[in-house]
């Protein structure tokens, strides 16, 4: 057993507990606001559990586990070192001396991780050959060490089983999890998590045992292929702003969006992406009548005959972008809410794709509140985009 102890369930002490159960080991979470009671936990939990994972206040948690154990602190110079060259290499002030004292310090027999992003440092050791690791409330410094040094450990002390994650787009939550479970139905020793946001977008996880085949892993993953089809858009835990980054590098083509209902999210998505600016050109908010007309060469009789929410202004505005030199063009006009123009409903939303060979519009109502469908108009374009390069 692997026992995760964190005082609030943080978004670190998430991404630790779906990486243990995607790697199927035997694991348990202990959240406590309260010191005095993960202290009086922890001997237990180190004589119980083949390893201990304390995430949290780093600085907090080291005197907790000198304290509890009667370990002496000292100070580790390495780590002061690392913390001014990433503060260096970040840009961000080095922490005076006093706080410097405290970060530095850790108790005897552990060792610092090296330091990746913020400016706490994990570290590890044992005790009374129990595994104990320290890492801090910070996703992305946990990301790299959990991948960098808890994994080679936990593999020591467990057999590791294999998952392989799909990424998919457009089914409700009941439809993707249906045709999971009708998959993970005919295959013994898979278990699975499926994973939808309310912006439409589906993590799949399949879990396989150690003794799993690759024929068998390869077999069901060509399931997973089958059964969703053209909803299926990645094989790995990625975005769909990376796969249509990695795509546009790849054709080296340029995008350029126009956005009303979304207002700016799908550049802002776009941009997300490292190297997004070797193929973004242009993200524009025409939120506006006047704006519409002004940017995109719209004629607003054509607005007042067909309506701002219209297939017809939704084409306009992608025509506008790729006059203007886009390879591929994207433009959004809906009604996000609360309320919408008489006989129309809120959620309605015109997505237009344009390329060198035309523009296609999809008429789309979504659901839920204004922000969730603003994220569900954007991820819909972007997917629209990913399935016109992909050529499906």
């Amino acid at each position: 057993m692997i026992t995760l102890i964190t005082d609030r369930i943080s978004d670190s002490a998430l991404y630790l507990k779906r990486r243990l159960d995607e790697k199927l080991v035997p694991n348990n979470i202990v959240c406590s606001e309260e010191k005095s009671y993960i202290a009086q936990y922890l001997p237990n939990a180190i004589k119980s559990s083949k390893a201990v994972i304390l995430c949290g206040d780093t600085v907090a948690i080291k005197q907790l586990i000198a304290n509890t154990f009667g370990l002496a602190m000292f100070y580790d110079k390495h780590c002061e070192k690392n913390i001014e060259k990433r503060c260096n290499e970040t840009k961000q002030p080095v922490p005076p001396q006093y706080m410097m004292d405290r970060l530095c310090e850790l108790p005897e027999n552990f060792a610092h991780y090296s330091l990746s992003y913020g400016r706490q440092c994990g570290c590890h050791g044992e005790i009374n050959k129990c595994f104990v690791s320290v890492l801090p409330d910070n996703e992305r410094e946990v990301d790299a060490l959990f991948n960098t040094y808890l994994l080679q450990t936990i593999q020591r002390l467990y057999p590791l089983g294999v998952c392989k994650v799909f990424k998919i787009f457009g089914m409700s939550p009941k439809q993707a999890s249906d045709i999971a479970y009708e998959i993970c139905a005919g295959l013994k020793s898979v278990s699975h998590r499926c994973e939808t946001s309310s912006a439409l977008d589906t993590r799949l996880t399949l879990m396989f045992n150690s003794k799993s085949s690759e024929k068998f892993i390869e077999n069901a993953c060509r399931a997973v292929a089958d059964a969703y089809g053209q909803y299926l858009y990645a094989n790995c835990d990625t975005t769909l702003q990376r796969e249509v980054v990695k795509i546009l590098t790849q054709l080296k083509k340029s995008l350029r969006v126009a956005e009303s209902l979304t207002g700016g999210l799908i550049a802002s998505k776009v941009v997300e992406v490292e190297g997004a600016s070797r193929v973004f050109d242009e993200g524009l908010v025409t939120y506006s009548i006047p704006s519409k007309c002004s940017r995109l060469g719209i004629s607003p009789y054509f607005v007042d005959k067909y309506g701002v929410v219209s297939n017809q202004v939704a084409h306009e505005m992608a025509m506008g972008l790729l006059k203007n030199g886009a390879d591929y063009a994207i433009s959004t006009t809906g009604y996000a809410g609360p309320q919408a123009d008489a006989g129309l409903p809120v959620g309605l939303c015109f997505i237009a794709i344009g390329t060198h060979k035309g523009v296609s519009v999809y008429k789309n109502v979504f659901t839920g509140t204004r922000n969730e469908i603003r994220e569900q108009a954007s991820n819909s374009a972007l997917y629209l985009l990913w399935k016109n390069l992909m050529n499906l």
